[in-house]
């Protein structure tokens, strides 16, 4: 993969390598595409970077959706939603789901923004955050200070 990235585009590496002892050809001499063997759980496994297990709530949460969608286990928290099976369609109820657990976590482009669950839970912690300054006293306090400074 390291040196097909140096040569091609991203979105034109394969997610899976099978590695095969001869292609089956058709009578024509073309590859045979339907002769080709399925890519199997086993060869996803074999290909999968280093699994990285939720460590958090909310990791925990976004793994299960994840997986609940692609239909596939397990999903670390560094796989990449988009090399693990998913587009755009399936991105979009991600999306929806996420948001139907925490109203708000997310716009639908975060999802091409923060493709692995690590990075789209950091996200969406701070989003859980900024949301609860906004609900103390402290943070109206300091809207209010920061309104006479500028007026």
């Amino acid at each position: 993969k390291a040196f097909l990235l140096k040569q091609l585009p991203s979105q034109m590496i394969p997610n899976y390598f099978v590695n095969l002892d001869i292609l089956p050809h058709s009578s024509s001499g073309k590859v045979n595409d339907k002769q080709l063997p399925e890519i199997s759980e086993t060869h996803v496994a074999e290909q999968q970077t280093n699994y990285i297990p939720p460590s958090t709530e909310i990791e925990t949460m976004l793994v299960e959706i994840m997986e609940n969608i692609l239909g596939r286990k397990p999903i670390g928290v560094q796989d990449n939603f988009f090399k693990i099976g998913g587009n755009s369609l399936k991105a979009a109820r991600f999306f929806q789901r996420v948001n139907t657990r925490i109203p708000g976590a997310m716009q639908m482009s975060d999802m091409f923004m923060y493709s692995n669950i690590e990075s789209l839970a950091k996200h969406i912690e701070e989003f859980e955050s900024h949301e609860n300054q906004e609900d103390t006293p402290d943070g109206d306090e300091e809207i209010q200070n920061f309104k006479k400074i500028t007026i």
